[in-house]
């Protein structure tokens, strides 16, 4: 009698501790969505979906919701993997940007099939069709974006490729929505910046770069003033600077402006652009330019001294290292 009663009271017990496990699991998982709503672990080797601070700094700013339309032509999957893997991966960020956005961003998502709806509006939008097979239909992958005032910006084609900038891509799309009036940026130099005739006058890319966020203006040697509603000037190797427009620029920061001053004594690319084309400038030329300006700051620099490769040092005419020989 006595183990009778011992064995039911086993089963009880056992019963029991079921209950209790099942219990406490469903406290956990109510509890962890009360107060654990804002956390997220990012358990990727790279971080892939831990967004920077540039980027929650821009989703916090949003005053209007963004709409976000992302394409992605389930035939890319008949492809291989790795498309699919990136448009997952695009996917799961997007997550992440309307959760940071505090629901600002909102998505849609289109499987845009061949003649559909779909496809007019991933066309209208200006994404780019890439051709599936021998039938001509096309399948797309890419994000297009829009504001209250119907401004509309896209990322054409989310090529696997640039993965690395997933983030850079995204944010800069929603950063131009959410901001579509850009900053004025005063650029003034003497480098070949836009192109020559030897490229075509092809821009560099970090004039394509700057572009994308902010209103590029391009300040002609002649000019005695900024341009309105300037908010930062560059300046990159200029060979001269009008007394008009130093002061100007020197009274800009006076004011609380911001300038970047890229200041080489000796920048071969100069030789590039100019009237003197394929001739090197003489050293310091660009740090002459600005020095006026460097005296005002007090902002000391050794025009004489810069950093390059044997080779650059060659050309100048400086005593290879190896050689002794100039």
């Amino acid at each position: 009698m006595f183990e009778r009663l011992k064995k039911a009271d086993r089963n009880v017990l056992a019963m029991g501790s079921i209950v209790l496990a099942i219990v406490s699991f469903l406290a956990i998982n109510t509890l962890s969505q009360l107060l654990l709503t804002s956390t997220r672990i990012d358990l990727t080797e790279d971080g892939l979906y831990t967004l920077s601070d540039g980027t929650r700094q821009v989703l916090t700013a949003i005053d209007e919701p963004i709409d976000i339309r992302f394409y992605y032509s389930r035939k890319f999957d008949e492809i291989g993997p790795q498309i699919a893997r990136h448009a997952q991966r695009v996917d799961e960020l997007l997550h992440e940007y309307v959760r940071l956005s505090n629901g600002k961003i909102r998505i849609k998502r289109f499987d845009p099939e061949p003649f559909s709806p779909e496809e007019d509006l991933a066309v209208s939008d200006g994404l780019q069709g890439l051709p599936f097979d021998q039938s001509g239909d096309k399948v797309y992958f890419g994000l297009a974006g829009s504001n209250s005032t119907d401004d509309v910006d896209a990322i054409p084609y989310m090529a696997p490729e640039r993965g690395n900038f997933l983030e850079y891509d995204v944010t800069r799309l929603i950063s131009n929505l959410a901001n579509p009036e850009k900053a004025v940026i005063a650029l003034i130099s003497d480098l070949p910046l836009q192109g020559t005739q030897y490229d075509n006058y092809k821009p560099w890319l970090i004039v394509d770069s700057l572009r994308q966020f902010f209103d590029v203006k391009f300040i002609d040697k002649d000019a005695t003033e900024l341009p309105e509603n300037t908010e930062v000037v560059v300046i990159a190797g200029a060979h001269f600077l009008r007394d008009p427009l130093l002061y100007d620029i020197d009274q800009f920061v006076m004011k609380g402006g911001r300038v970047l001053a890229m200041v080489d004594p000796f920048a071969e690319s100069m030789g590039l652009a100019g009237p003197a084309a394929g001739q090197l400038p003489p050293p310091g030329v660009a740090f002459g330019a600005v020095e006026p300006l460097m005296k005002s700051w007090g902002v000391k620099m050794n025009p004489s001294k810069f950093v390059g490769d044997v080779n650059s040092a060659i050309r100048v005419g400086f005593p290879d290292p190896e050689s002794g020989q100039t």
